[in-house]
Formats: structure tokens, sequence, C-alpha cells
């Protein structure tokens, strides 16, 4: 039982085992929060269908790595959601967002493959770690349909193969559409902005970048 009286609080930062109580404490605060990170390292107990609607939900970083919520991940719905930063187990069974990818315009996805590329029509920044395959086929979308993705100044990737290699060359040569595109080498070089998180998950500046 989370105390009723439990401060209002704009900027979120969990890790936790217990499932049950994440789900109180975003019940009570899920009319104003800003920024929600939710971080699973253990297998957690999550109430089953649990959904909560958070409408001024702008930052939001889901990490489950080891798939340890795949079945009982709590459903957000985040009509307002800007930055997201998704890593997911990619054997994961669903996807547990219901948002606007259209609004979206700064997006860092490792694991996760179900979300058409295309989709991220507003994105300024995508940084994304999937598969060879997956990449070649976003390039050369990016490169032969000026309507995919036509806010796309930067992509960060984390694969190199002889093909991908040619389409990033071309995508920074070309006289058109001006997208930067680069392989990730360690560390994303385009910081996710206006975070109130700070690495560790204590409350700092707004225009601090994300380091997740």
């Amino acid at each position: 039982m989370v105390d009723p009286n439990f401060p209002v609080l704009h900027s979120l930062h969990l890790t936790m085992a217990d499932g049950r109580v994440l789900c109180g404490i975003i019940d009570i605060c899920r009319k104003t929060l800003e920024n929600l990170y939710m971080s699973f390292h253990l297998r957690t107990q999550l109430p089953r269908d649990y959904t909560v609607t958070l409408p001024r939900l702008k930052r939001l970083g889901l990490l489950d790595i080891a798939g340890f919520c795949n079945k009982n991940m709590p459903t957000l719905v985040i009509p307002s959601l800007k930055y997201l930063y998704l890593h997911m187990n990619s054997g994961a069974e669903r996807l547990p967002l219901q948002m606007d990818c259209g609004l979206l315009t700064h997006v860092r996805i490792i694991g996760d493959e179900r979300i058409p590329l295309s989709a991220f029509r507003a994105a300024k920044v995508l940084q994304l770690s999937a598969s060879a395959t997956r990449f070649i086929t976003f390039l050369e979308d990016l490169l032969n349909n000026p309507s995919v993705c036509p806010a796309l100044e930067t992509l960060e990737i984390d694969r190199r193969n002889e093909r991908i290699d040619e389409l990033v060359s071309t995508m920074n040569n070309q006289s058109g559409r001006r997208i930067q595109v680069s392989v990730f080498s360690g560390w994303w070089k385009q910081a996710l902005p206006g975070s109130d998180f700070c690495e560790e998950g204590l409350p700092c500046e707004i225009e601090r970048d994300w380091r997740f």
C-alpha cells in the first residue's frame, strides 16, 4: 500500500522487484508525471492486465533487458510522449506502450524490432540497435522515399557490413536530404535531450542529457 500523502512528482526513476509497489506509485502520480524511467533487472511481480494513462508524460525510459516482464509488463498509455528510450529483450511477447510514434522527436531503441521505423514521422534523432537486415531496408527506404521520416537529421546504428557501409556513405554524401548517419562505437554520439534524470537517477537540471 502506497501512502495516500505521497508527494506530487513530475519525475520518477524506479528499479525494483515488486511491481505492485511500482503500479501503486504510478497510480498516485499518473496525472503529473512528465519523466519516467523504469528498469527491471529481476523477475518482477506485476499485476496482470494493468493499464495506466500518463497524459503529461514527455520522456520515457523503459528497460527490461533480460525479458523478466515479458508477459506481465504494465501497459502505458502515453499520448504526449516526445522522447523514448526503449531497451527490451528481443523475444518479448508484446510492446507494452500505447503511443503516437508520429509525435516522437528523439528515439533510442535497443532490441525491439516491432515498431516500423517509418512510423517515426517527426523524429529528428534515431538511435537504433537492430539486425543488419532491418538497417539495410530502412536505409534504402530513406534514400528512395523522401516521405519516410521527413524530419530526420541524425541516425545512429550499431551494425556494419559491406552493404550498410555503402548505404551510409551514399546517405552522408547525397546533395538532397541531409541526414547524418554514423555507426555506434561504444557510446551514442547524440544525447537524448531534456531529461530530469542524471546518471545516478537523481533529479538534475531540465536540460541535462539522458545518459541511461
